[in-house]
């Protein structure tokens, strides 16, 4: 598995050899180019399984989840729902032990340095509303299922999804 811990080791170790690179001659310059290349090559694909995973696990939540649209490739490092009534929703996660999220507690224009900037109704119409789900790609296939689940059982209710 893609580790991350030794992922930012290695960008960090990255950085310090391009400061090396500067003082290089040609030859060795070629030489550690091509050893980063090599390197970025494996992280980018560690990268995209991570992604594959969470677009896999985000595929089986739309399917019960009707209606859920995204722009574009979406890697749903994030995996937000809107419910009528947020906090029964919480409360009966909690129960069940379902790990939730509540991504932005307050509107953006709450914010002091955006107060009054761009107002959105809309923003403050939903921000109440929303709570994410995981999505992450180190989910275990009971954990899915056990969110899968949950989402079935409230889709049938009258709790907005």
């Amino acid at each position: 598995l893609f580790n991350t811990h030794n992922t930012m080791k290695s960008i960090l170790d990255l950085k310090r050899a391009y400061r090396f690179f500067l003082y290089k001659t040609e030859a060795q310059k070629k030489r550690t180019h091509n050893r980063q290349l090599s390197y970025f090559s494996g992280l980018k694909k560690g990268c995209d399984r991570l992604n594959d995973k969470r677009i896999e696990i985000a595929n089986r939540y739309k399917k019960i989840v009707k209606g859920y649209r995204t722009n574009g490739r979406c890697v749903y490092h994030i995996f937000s729902l809107m419910f009528n009534d947020r906090e029964k929703i919480i409360h009966m996660m909690n129960e069940r032990k379902i790990p939730h999220m509540i991504h932005y507690k307050h509107h953006v224009n709450e914010l002091p340095a955006l107060r009054g900037k761009n107002e959105s109704s809309v923003g403050f119409r939903v921000s109440d509303k929303i709570v994410s789900i995981p999505c992450h790609p180190f989910l275990q296939e009971n954990e899915i299922e056990k969110i899968e689940e949950f989402l079935h059982l409230i889709k049938d209710e009258e709790y907005g999804l």
